[in-house]
């Protein structure tokens, strides 16, 4: 039973039955009727009844299905990162056999994309849907800043440009949902002077090449700075 309300589109944390599981938020919303022109969405077919639907309902990560034979999915959505979300849910066919749906959502404005693999005891294929959604939504506090696009900022120079061996300079964030993590691409030719944080300095090597350092948020939104060293 769920132990406290939720924002319309099913963005709030809260715990749920034992009190130790969380609905985790994510910052997109993937409910609607998932369609593939009115033909099979799972190809080349799947056992007993066709489905040719998906009623995709989302509460913050967890979502549950319904098919067009009134069959029930659920699963869960795993890592959201730029416009893709990846997610998995199991059900049944209506001939009883068990059926597995992994993939992603690809999300362009307010249309969303499913695509991915069927997968029965005995039979494998592909899945391919589509719906108009909520799409990628703020899920910061209004008025706090934290809603708005992730982005980051750099001094001196701007975050693409080049960076002499051996110098260093400071990445800040803005916007997106705190709190952030930092990474590079290239350890060998720089570190950074946390991996957490609103502010890091990203210290460059003597090693010349190619560098980016990338911000994430609790999200997993991403803004990247990618630059030479030299």
């Amino acid at each position: 039973m769920l132990l406290c309300g939720l924002s319309l589109l099913g963005l709030t944390a809260c715990d749920i039955d034992s009190g130790d599981e969380t609905v985790r938020t994510i910052g997109v919303a993937l409910s609607g009727l998932y369609t593939n022109g009115g033909g099979r969405i799972v190809s080349p077919s799947n056992t007993g009844n066709a489905v040719t639907s998906l009623n995709l309902v989302q509460t913050g990560d967890r979502l549950e299905a319904v098919d067009n034979n009134g069959q029930i999915f659920r699963g869960t959505v795993g890592a959201v990162v730029d416009t893709q979300a990846s997610f998995n849910m199991t059900g049944s066919t209506t001939a009883g056999n068990e059926a597995v749906i992994a993939g992603t959502f690809t999300v362009n404005g307010t249309q969303a994309t499913m695509s991915g693999t069927w997968a029965e005891p005995a039979l494998f294929g592909s899945v391919s849907a589509s719906a108009t959604v909520g799409g990628l939504i703020d899920v910061g506090n209004p008025g706090d800043g934290s809603g708005s696009s992730l982005s980051l900022s750099s001094n001196p120079g701007g975050i693409n440009d080049s960076l002499s061996v051996n110098s260093s300079r400071t990445y800040t964030a803005s916007g997106g949902t705190a709190p952030y993590s930092w990474s590079v691409a290239t350890s060998s030719r720089g570190s950074l002077s946390s991996s957490s944080g609103s502010s890091v300095t990203y210290t460059a090597s003597s090693s010349a090449g190619n560098q980016t350092v990338t911000l994430r948020d609790s999200t997993a939104s991403t803004a990247t700075a990618s630059f030479t060293q030299n």
